[in-house]
């Protein structure tokens, strides 16, 4: 018996029941929950046949302190003593005691902690409700430190703090491509630059607006200043053709009626006043209305022809569209000039430069012919009345070249109860009002267009594009109003 081998332990009874035995300390032994599906040594040796020993259930076995032991006796005896104190059973009343667990936990180790430098540690975005009016498109979650937007699951990681610095408008240029817009009232007390400019936006509307504005009254001041006295000096040129035709031919007008019995149409050449005091030379019209006397002096209708018996009169503007009345504030008693029209030529004696609340002058004589010159008072465009001057006729010479003092008047059905209301002093043209809807079907599709072509195309293109219309309507309608204002302006 010396030389034989001890006998094996079963695994079933050593490892697969109860694993293999470690040596733990007795302080860290935790319990083993309980296996209700293990199988029992006695199964494990019905279902293997080999009648193995049964062996109890091993205990902790707790680590001994290192002393000094006897060495242990040789030979089989106390290997099967061994063997038998394994395989006895404890008593059914004591409970067993449970296995230990298959590992020991293990120490957590210490978590190394992030140098100051090191930004601060990613979190995923908190999920809060928006506040009322705030809109958060679908797939992105909402901060809220500065309620900014974040894909659902990105890590989000605290900015630094930046000192305060001007705020950039978020426009297109500015935003970077597929970023959402975030709708809704900005955060309180946090700064929110504002959004893109679209055609929608108040700003955009205002600005186009205001710019159109701009356009049209610089339109209207360019036409009553520059313009206006390109076209009266281009209406003077065309209008004294026609006077010395008229003259040359013995077809210009000197009745009220034509030789048809009608009247004489609005805005029809009479003839040349010459006053060499203030180098004035210019072709008068008939008719006093602000739309004649854009073009030169006008006579009013109801008065007899320059040169014939009575008192004639002709209105002149004073600053607009020419403005050639403006220095004749400047003449003084007994400055002549000289009318010339279908009868002849007459010369003049200025005898009274009078504004409202001086007195009239003295009452013509039988027989004799005086001419009134008509034009606004006071500083140019601010009319404060009327200003008027009296000349009194000092000779006349027929075409034949015959002297005479006065010629005979004609016949003269228009009284001043027949004269428009447009034709009286400092009369607008109420006609005109009617004519302001033509150029603003026009300045209206054309501002739409400027709008549009501004956001889609740009700036500098709208205007370039749509500047052109713009003037030709903006003129249009600026010649309109311009008939509105007083017709001695």
């Amino acid at each position: 018996m010396t030389g034989e081998p001890p006998p094996r332990i079963s695994g079933r009874a050593s490892g697969r029941r109860f694993g293999p035995v470690r040596l733990v300390p007795a302080q860290s032994v935790e319990p083993e929950p309980e296996r209700p599906d293990t199988p029992t040594a006695e199964e494990l040796d019905a279902e293997d046949g080999k009648g193995a020993p049964e062996v109890a259930d091993a205990p902790s076995v707790e680590a001994p302190a290192r002393t000094a032991s006897p060495a242990p006796a040789s030979g089989p005896a106390p290997l099967m003593a061994a063997a038998a104190g394994v395989g006895e059973r404890p008593p059914p009343e004591a409970p067993l005691p449970e296995s230990p667990p298959l590992e020991a936990p293990l120490p957590e180790a210490p978590r190394a902690e992030a140098p100051p430098s090191d930004p601060p540690r990613a979190e995923a975005p908190r999920p809060q409700a928006p506040p009322a009016g705030i809109v958060v498109p679908k797939g992105y979650a909402l901060i809220p430190e500065g309620y900014r937007l974040v894909p659902v699951g990105a890590a989000v990681t605290q900015p630094p703090p930046r000192t305060p610095q001007r705020a950039v408008p978020a426009g297109p240029r500015n935003r970077p491509p597929g970023a959402p817009v975030l709708k809704g009232p900005p955060a309180r007390g946090v700064a929110r630059s504002p959004g893109p400019v679209t055609p929608q936006s108040p700003l955009f509307v205002t600005g186009t607006a205001v710019s159109i504005l701009a356009a049209l009254l610089l339109t209207f001041a360019l036409d009553l200043l520059v313009l206006g006295s390109f076209r009266h000096a281009r209406d003077q040129d065309v209008a004294y053709s026609q006077v010395r035709a008229d003259l040359a031919n013995g077809t210009a007008p000197v009745n009220q009626l034509t030789d048809e019995r009608r009247p004489v149409p609005l805005g029809t050449p009479l003839g040349v006043i010459d006053v060499p005091w203030l180098h004035l030379r210019e072709v008068f019209f008939e008719g006093t209305t602000s739309k004649v006397l854009m073009s030169g002096p006008g006579h009013r209708r109801d008065t007899p022809m320059p040169g014939q018996v009575g008192n004639a009169v002709i209105f002149g503007r004073q600053s607009a569209f020419g403005g050639p009345f403006g220095a004749l504030d400047l003449l003084k008693q007994g400055n002549q000039f000289s009318v010339v029209n279908g009868q002849g030529t007459s010369r003049w004696r200025v005898v009274a430069v009078r504004r409202a609340g001086d007195p009239q002058p003295l009452a013509l004589a039988n027989g004799s012919a005086r001419l009134t010159l008509v034009t606004a008072a006071g500083p140019s465009f601010a009319p404060q009345g009327v200003l008027r001057v009296d000349a009194d006729l000092i000779t006349g010479q027929d075409a034949q070249g015959n002297v005479i003092a006065a010629w005979p008047t004609g016949p003269r059905p228009i009284t001043s109860a027949h004269l428009l209301p447009s034709e009286r002093v400092m009369a607008g043209d109420i006609a005109a009002w009617y004519r302001l809807v033509v150029p603003l079907l026009v300045l209206v599709p054309t501002a739409v267009g400027i709008g549009w072509a501004r956001y889609a195309w740009g700036r500098w293109q709208a205007w370039l594009s749509g500047v052109p219309v713009l003037l030709a309507a903006g003129l249009a309608w600026a010649d309109q109003v311009a008939r509105l204002l007083p017709n001695l302006l």
